[in-house]
């Protein structure tokens, strides 16, 4: 993601710039540790006698998760007056006020660092706002079409949500589609549905130049979102979430899937030998129900209850639920090993959260999108749209007590 700056040519603008800009920082950690920023500096400024908010420990795990890890975070500090201290190099402080005019310097200083800074963290926190939304109409180059359908079912609101991305990290060949499946309120999809594509991109373009692997980096970017949930305080909601990606490698068409929860991502094939497409999960339900996640919450000091991880989720992998973790990971599982290489039998890939699934199998869905595509005329802008929406129709003529989340990627 570009960041554009408006920078007045201030000192502490120009630092702004140099941290906003930098390809070494996330984002959204900037806008972390602008807000951990503030924090300290509003003390300051209420408080201009009290020397504990003058003096900063360096190794705080705190200070050092929330700012100080950000390429020039610490630069902020220094940038409104705070020196090494010359007792412990552990410490940055703000040196004591001579006099009245000392101090009146001083919180000029600070309230002049205060105004920059909350001016760029609305500059940034626009420019992470959006959600990749694609309509019908676009023209696709990383797969041959894709549609979503997205719908609040017999549900009282609408936990899901979407992304699909064409051209993904910078890659006109490379896609990216996720479903997430939010629990507990909308908290912490609202937060992974604008920031999750957005970490994968970063951690890829960064691993990637030290030969890191396609699935570890998308197992990266499923911890690191999570662990920005744990600093954002967005402890008791969680997000189930299904990813399909689809990368270059080698010459080859690679399709990549992940997922923590229950949100599930189908492949369907056409088989020769049946004269039919079949269908291969690509995902894995993470239920309280499956005996390798019962030994993984026991080992993690959980414990299964009414078939729900501490007898409160019916779960056992998410991102977010931190008053459950870490009896609930956020590994999530993903399908690269043997690689998926993508041949002309690969028809189509549907993602969609548990209200499809709860009323439908694998192959039930398949089957039945198959006959969609195969009935859309060729004048049809989108099949894959058309589809989608059939899909999410069907689940809710079947009874479906869950919102209802699709989308159909067709190869």
């Amino acid at each position: 993601m570009s960041v554009s700056t408006g920078a007045t040519g201030t000192p502490i603008d120009l630092l702004l710039d140099d941290l906003a800009g930098s390809r070494d920082n996330n984002p959204f950690d900037v806008i972390e540790a602008i807000d951990t920023a503030l924090v300290m500096v509003n003390a300051i400024i209420d408080a201009p006698g009290d020397h504990r908010f003058r003096r900063i420990r360096l190794s705080n795990l705190n200070f050092h998760e929330r700012l100080g890890h950000v390429k020039h975070g610490v630069d902020l500090f220094r940038r409104i007056g705070f020196q090494p201290d010359a007792s412990d190099s552990d410490f940055i402080v703000l040196p004591p006020d001579s006099d009245d005019a000392g101090r009146s310097q001083t919180l000029t200083s600070v309230r002049q660092a205060r105004l920059a800074m909350i001016k760029r963290r609305k500059q940034l926190a626009l420019q992470t706002d959006g959600i990749p939304r694609l309509s019908d109409t676009h023209t696709w180059v990383s797969v041959r079409q894709a549609g979503l359908a997205h719908s609040v079912g017999r549900r009282p609101a609408n936990e899901d949500d979407y992304v699909m991305v064409d051209g993904f990290a910078g890659d006109p060949r490379c896609g990216l589609f996720c479903v997430y499946d939010g629990h507990g309120g909308r908290e912490a999809v609202d937060f992974v549905v604008r920031s999750f594509h957005e970490n994968l991109s970063w951690i890829m373009s960064r691993r990637r130049k030290q030969d890191a692997t396609t699935p570890s980096c998308i197992e990266a970017a499923y911890l690191y979102t999570d662990a920005q949930l744990r600093r954002r305080s967005i402890l008791e909601s969680g997000v189930t979430v299904a990813t399909v990606l689809f990368v270059d490698e080698g010459g080859d068409r690679v399709l990549y899937s992940a997922n923590a929860g229950d949100t599930r991502a189908v492949l369907a094939s056409w088989d020769a030998t049946s004269n039919r497409v079949v269908s291969k999960r690509l995902s894995m339900d993470h239920k309280p129900s499956l005996a390798s996640e019962v030994a993984r919450v026991k080992d993690a000091g959980g414990f299964i209850a009414g078939n729900r991880v501490n007898g409160v989720l019916a779960v056992s992998r998410a991102l977010g639920d931190h008053v459950l973790k870490p009896s609930v990971s956020a590994v999530p599982h993903i399908s690269a090993s043997p690689r998926h290489v993508l041949t002309g039998d690969d028809r189509f890939v549907i993602a969609a959260c548990d209200g499809i699934w709860d009323v439908m199998t694998d192959d039930d869905a398949a089957l039945f999108v198959n006959d969609q595509l195969a009935a859309a005329a060729p004048t049809e802008g989108n099949p894959a749209g058309r589809a989608a929406s059939a899909l999410v129709t069907r689940a809710f003529e079947k009874q479906s007590m869950d919102n209802l989340t699709a989308i159909v990627i067709t190869l």
